[in-house]
């Protein structure tokens, strides 16, 4: 419990930081400064942590504490409170009032109603529910498991994802699991970003031209995205990665008529955290942030800048691209330098040309039986259609995932998309929708809506677009059929379980029963579901032993546990020999090893049972051996 005090007396206090210092750069209307406090909340506990476990190298709950009140101490003196927050002040009750006049709009307040209480809803899922994705057990979580038990911010060779993706989003999941020393509330990296892209979906409406109301009421279908909702209370990265996306759209093209520093270095942050927690986010934010950069960097030599030719490195251009580029480095670029330095690519582990890396295909081995056989653009109208069929989403829905109000957006973005040719919005056009259609028709799994959640995001501004083009009658006919669609489709995913849970009645009582379950059932039976049931056997191993891994067991997470009870030692190369093995184990002081089935280095531990004695089979094609040293 003092943990979870702790986290959040620290989150305050970042949080309220972030409320001053968006009172400092005085974003222009209520969205954009909703934005910021999000987007530099997010950046300043990526920097909290960044600089306990990299600097300090120290990730103690004491340090994480004591840098959150020493930030916030520095930016009450740099922002001089007292004189920047009544214009905040004043803004956001200007912006409540906008919000407010929008929500009264019928179909807004009926998406509000319902966007609010899933949100409460999936805030007690995960605080009720343990962290079980497959994903977040493969690497998301290891990542942050071994960071907390060295204590800082290392490389983390466990596996060939562990070690070559961008780690952004673990650096969020590690803020909520250092106070407490375990994962029971890692399950909100999923959540929290959720209203983050429901204001920059809302925002990049009204950036493509659209009203206030049809703008809010992107926002909030947004929100009622069934894929995106199942994600919440898991450890994928994907609903941060899109929020930040959106939000770089939005922002970006703000630059284009808003010139200012503010503007530039949330833009620089946002696309930074975009490709820090995602590298397949690149091809969407890099259009408009390479425009964005050239366009600086051309208005800095050719500019009319008097005096020395070194004032031009001072001039509002210069500073804007410094902002703009160092933002993006610090929250984003770094992860790929560090790749180039260790693996000799950007971005690995994807292979291409002459950097190494694995094969493409290999990321994307993850098609559904029901859509083997068939063509891209089968399996994406398979895909797109399923929703009418499911009556409840896993967490990694697939197919489907974006709705039953999908294939009624579809023609409204199109639309949407039409209008903005005929209004000549060139920017939004040619460095957000066509490089979006571009990077989906090219993508091998553009079936998958995880994969995809940018696709919502941007349909929904474009279809916010359309809306307001029609009259009052029709456009809020048009909104009551979109909520009403989508909240069927958002009652499927908050209302059974998205995870393995046994439930063994059927209709309302299966609903009734997945609730009382999640409310009232002792921790022993809500920790004890889907793949940490599967790993129980993992429980038997004694609180802070040491267990080396192969390399091919895919579930490292597994051997730690959701406490961090154990240690997980540097993961195992393939041995050749007995002696190899030996020397490996005593060298990191393990008492267990854990083999995949096929390893071979099961025929060399069953050759010397002196010093393996088998444990039994684990988890996903998992072997235990108990290390005798000998």
């Amino acid at each position: 419990m003092a943990g979870v005090v702790a986290l959040l007396i620290a989150s305050g206090a970042v949080l309220f930081a972030s409320i001053v210092a968006t009172a400092r750069v005085r974003p222009r209307g209520g969205l954009a400064s909703l934005l910021a406090i999000g987007l530099i909340a997010w950046a300043s506990v990526d920097l909290i942590v960044g600089v306990a476990g990299l600097a300090l190298r120290n990730l103690s709950p004491a340090t994480l504490l004591t840098l959150s009140f020493a930030y916030l101490a520095v930016v009450l003196l740099w922002a001089r409170r007292r004189r920047m927050s009544k214009p905040l002040r004043e803004r956001l009750q200007a912006s409540g009032a906008a919000i407010r006049e929008a929500v009264t709009w019928p179909p807004a307040a009926v998406a509000t109603v319902l966007v609010a209480a899933s949100l409460v809803w999936r805030v007690v899922l995960a605080v009720r529910l343990p962290v079980v994705d497959i994903a977040g057990w493969q690497y998301h979580l290891v990542t942050v498991d071994v960071w907390l038990q060295s204590n800082q911010i290392e490389r983390v060779s466990q596996n060939t994802w562990t070690d070559g993706w961008p780690a952004t989003g673990e650096l969020l999941t590690t803020w909520l699991a250092a106070f407490t020393h375990t994962h029971a509330l890692s399950g909100f990296t999923g959540l929290l970003p959720i209203p983050l892209g429901m204001v920059a979906v809302a925002g990049l409406a009204r950036g493509f031209g659209a009203d206030r109301r049809p703008a809010l009421l992107a926002g909030l279908l947004f929100g009622m995205t069934p894929a995106l909702v199942a994600l919440a209370g898991t450890s994928y990265v994907d609903p941060a990665t899109t929020a930040a996306v959106i939000a770089t759209w939005w922002l970006g093209l703000r630059l284009f008529g808003e010139r200012d520093r503010a503007t530039a270095l949330l833009f620089g942050t946002a696309a930074g955290l975009a490709a820090g927690t995602k590298d397949t986010s690149l091809f969407l934010v890099l259009p408009i942030l390479g425009w964005v950069l050239v366009a600086a960097a051309w208005e800095v030599i050719v500019g009319d800048h008097l005096g020395a030719p070194w004032r031009r490195l001072r001039s509002p251009a210069a500073q804007r691209l410094g902002l703009s580029l160092l933002s993006f480095v610090v929250f984003g670029g770094l992860w790929y330098l560090k790749d180039l330095l260790i693996h000799g690519n950007p971005i690995y582990p994807i292979g291409f040309g002459p950097f190494p890396g694995l094969p493409r295909d290999v990321f994307f081995e993850n098609l559904p039986p029901r859509l083997a056989g068939l063509t891209w653009t089968e399996q994406v109208v398979r895909s797109w259609t399923a929703d009418w069929h499911l009556t409840h989403y896993l967490y990694n829905v697939r197919p489907g995932g974006f709705g039953r109000a999908w294939l009624a957006i579809v023609p409204l973005a199109l639309a949407g998309s039409a209008l903005l040719w005929r209004s000549r919005r060139w920017a939004a056009l040619w460095l957000i929708v066509v490089p979006a259609a571009v990077g989906f028709a090219v993508l091998p799994s553009a079936w998958y809506a995880r994969y995809t959640l940018f696709l919502p995001g941007l349909a929904l501004p474009l279809a916010a677009v359309a809306l307001g083009s029609l009259r009052a009658r029709p456009a809020s006919l048009a909104g009551f059929l979109l909520v009403g669609l989508a909240a069927i489709s958002l009652a499927a995913a908050n209302l059974l379980p998205n995870i393995s849970i046994p439930l063994h009645s059927r209709g309302v009582a299966r609903l009734t029963g997945y609730v009382a379950f999640v409310l009232t059932a002792p921790d022993s039976q809500r920790t004890n579901v889907d793949l940490a049931k599967d790993c129980r056997t993992f429980d038997a191993l004694p609180t802070g032993e040491t267990v080396a891994i192969t390399r091919s067991y895919s579930v490292p997470h597994a051997a730690v546990g959701q406490e961090l009870e154990r240690i997980l030692a540097q993961p195992l190369d393939d041995p050749t020999s007995d002696a190899e093995l030996l020397g490996s184990m005593r060298a990191r002081a393990a008492q267990w090893l854990v083999t995949n089935r096929d390893d071979g280095t099961n025929g060399i531990a069953l050759a010397d049972p002196a010093h393996y004695v088998p444990y039994g089979r684990v988890c996903n094609k998992g072997l235990l051996w108990r290390f005798v040293p000998g």
